[in-house]
């Protein structure tokens, strides 16, 4: 029984750590994978609205 818990906890353990490391992982590749979409939602609406107080 103890065995079968130390085993688990090991699985339990590694996953959450596989887990975190993933997050982390994502955290900091999420900006570059979805840099040209964010870009286009973002920042090119605005570019297109004219801009105020410039030779209005």
């Amino acid at each position: 029984m103890k065995k079968t818990l130390s085993v688990l906890l090991t699985v339990v353990g590694l996953y959450f750590m596989w887990l975190g490391l993933y997050a982390l992982v994502g955290l900091i590749l999420l900006p570059f994978s979805f840099a040209e979409p964010y870009l286009q939602l973002v920042f090119l609406p605005q570019l297109q609205q004219p801009v105020h107080g410039i030779g209005n």
